[in-house]
């Protein structure tokens, strides 16, 4: 026999993606070892003003890709 369920749809859901990766994940391991705030201040005179792009990020998503292939 089949049932029906009432389907009452959220706006919003909540979703952390920090708790969502497992504590022993590659990457997390490689951000507590791999410190990149060093790159803020090396890189101040050669980026943009208001740029975008986070130069940690940038370097961070490098690295990845680095690891990745």
């Amino acid at each position: 026999m089949q049932g029906k369920k009432n389907f009452t749809p959220q706006l919003f859901v909540s979703v952390n993606l920090v708790d969502m990766v497992p504590a022993d994940n590659f990457y997390r391991r490689v951000a507590n070892e791999l410190d990149l705030h060093f790159l803020r201040k090396a890189t101040k005179s050669i980026t943009a003003k208001g740029s975008e792009i986070d130069d940690c990020f940038l370097q961070n998503l490098c690295t990845r890709w680095l690891f990745e292939q």
